[in-house]
């Protein structure tokens, strides 16, 4: 998959689309139990001119959580890492991985 429209097009086979924007997509992953977890595709630009597609999920709402914790659990990751971002107004946990194109 070379291009955030080939993955809009695979995913949306798929997956039921929540969000179809051009340059973010989301889904709700079926898990067991009647569970689900929303993800979210976004088209980042690179300072090279190259193109990212990120990978999130949310983990829980920001609020109380040490933020000590969330940077040891960045320092430990090899791929991927916490951050912030607002979840129908509130600010978010989520669960994040840039990939290039080219190795998806």
């Amino acid at each position: 998959m070379l291009t955030f429209e080939t993955v809009r097009s695979h995913i949306g086979s798929k997956q039921v689309l929540n969000t179809n924007d051009p340059y973010l997509i989301s889904f709700d992953l079926e898990l067991r139990q009647d569970r689900h977890q929303g993800v979210y595709l976004i088209e980042l630009d690179a300072e090279d001119g190259g193109k990212y597609l990120r990978i999130s999920t949310p983990v829980g709402p920001l609020t109380g959580i040490d933020p000590q914790r969330c940077l040891r659990f960045n320092w430990e990751q090899r791929v991927g890492y916490l951050a912030a971002s607002d979840l129908e107004g509130s600010p978010y946990l989520h669960l994040c991985e840039n990939r290039p194109y080219e190795i998806l």
